[in-house]
């Protein structure tokens, strides 16, 4: 009697996802990784944009010597 109902209890686990779930896994991955990127591009793009800014500070500083 106890190991039906454990198995009672572990019947969604046992079972295979549909097809719609496994398209919702793969869009939902794929919203995760475009995030991911979106994220990296910016960070470069705020580092690039603090080099723009300091490149004739660093350049003077060079020229200087120091």
């Amino acid at each position: 009697m106890f190991l039906y109902m454990a198995n009672l209890q572990n019947f969604r686990n046992n079972q295979r996802p549909s097809w719609i779930e496994g398209i919702g896994q793969k869009v939902k991955n794929a919203a995760e990784f475009a995030g991911t990127v979106k994220g990296i591009y910016d960070v470069g793009r705020t580092v690039y944009s603090g080099l723009v800014a300091a490149a004739p500070y660093i350049e003077a500083a060079m020229l200087a010597g120091l």
